[in-house]
């Protein structure tokens, strides 16, 4: 009966032990977020925690590593300039301006030079891909190839992780303006109606459906296909609700939904009429949801829109894989992560290189 007694006492202290280390881990993730800010709903504190962290060994670059606070308020966060370092597995370089690449363009432009500015999130970025990979980078260096001297040509890429449409025509107004670009493209994609995560007002601590731990779990776990051209799966992550508006920190809700879309689409166009800079609005898909809207403020406040999938689903095509609707992820993104890949990047640049050429560029 003792030995019973033991083995039992034994078996209830193992649950009892696990219990007792989740917990511990569960308290040290509420400390640290709550001393971090992001609890708290104090994007201030995190972008100033932002500000000081440094790359890590071998020059490791962390997402909260590539940020800083925008002096301009509606911009929220941008890139940290001057960096260089690797950045998910892959060489990635900021110039002093704070845009990816390492060209480093001033922002008096040069004479006899076109300049096209990019505004996007992730995508346009090039979450994933090293230097020179990303598609902003291959266009610039193709149209100098062609123009062979006749012209120069710079490519400035604005596009910065989990911007929406919104942060990105304030980018334009705050910052691009200053380069005086010649043509603007915008890369939109399903979720440019929505915020970054971190940007939506957290749960309350005292709510028991917030466990971190299973939050922290999810985000290990969790592809971000949803959150990435949705359009090129066919399940767009569609307009922002009004739970979406509500769960937004309360300085940023007028960001957030298709009104704040199309607000900030008709911005960008009467800025770009006034200064006859010509806007093109690069996309996966049209017709239907997300893109559909998009098409919609695109053509109304006289932009291009420029669907791409044609062209990525001709290369299927051409090489035999259109056969399974799955073979857009493997060929075009990368592997459990949901950005385009290398090649994926090299197809949109395609794409606007064809549609420059059809204007006569260069």
């Amino acid at each position: 009966m003792a030995d019973r007694k033991r083995l039992a006492a034994r078996l209830l202290l193992v649950p009892l032990s696990a219990l007792a280390a989740l917990a511990v881990g569960e308290l040290g993730l509420r400390l640290y977020f709550h001393a971090a800010g992001a609890d708290a709903g104090d994007m201030g504190a995190v972008l100033r925690r932002a500000r000081h962290v440094k790359p890590g060994e071998g020059g490791r670059l962390s997402l909260i590593g590539l940020v800083q606070a925008s002096r301009f308020p509606e911009v929220v966060y941008e890139l940290k300039p001057s960096l260089s370092g690797t950045f998910r597995g892959r060489p990635i370089a900021i110039d002093a301006q704070g845009l990816r690449g390492a060209a480093n363009h001033a922002p008096a432009k040069p004479p006899g030079t076109f300049r096209i500015a990019g505004l996007g999130d992730s995508v346009m970025f090039g979450w994933g891909v090293g230097e020179g990979e990303p598609y902003l980078q291959i266009l610039e260096r193709d149209l100098n190839r062609r123009a062979a001297g006749r012209r120069h040509y710079e490519t400035l890429n604005f596009g910065v992780p989990g911007y929406n449409t919104w942060m990105e025509v304030a980018t334009f107004e705050h910052r691009a303006l200053a380069f005086s670009p010649d043509l603007v493209v915008v890369h939109f994609i399903g979720n440019d109606f929505e915020l970054p995560h971190f940007m939506r007002r957290p749960e309350s601590r005292r709510s028991p459906a917030r466990w971190y731990l299973v939050e922290l779990v999810r985000a290990l776990f969790r592809s971000p296909q949803d959150e990435v051209d949705p359009d090129l799966l066919g399940h767009g992550s569609g307009p922002a609700a009004r739970e979406d508006r509500a769960r937004a920190r309360g300085q940023y809700a007028h960001m957030v939904g298709v009104d704040a879309f199309k607000t900030a689409m008709a911005r960008l166009g009467a800025l770009c009429r006034e200064r006859r800079i010509p806007v093109i609005v690069m996309a996966l898909g049209s017709g239907a949801g997300a893109a559909g809207i998009a098409e919609e403020a695109a053509r109304a406040n006289g932009m291009t829109y420029l669907d791409a999938s044609p062209h990525f689903y001709a290369y299927l095509v051409a090489h035999g894989l259109a056969g399974e609707r799955a073979n857009w992820v493997k060929v075009f993104r990368i592997p459990h992560d949901g950005h385009p890949n290398a090649l994926g990047h090299r197809l949109y640049a395609e794409v606007l290189a064809q549609e420059l050429a059809r204007r006569g560029i260069p």
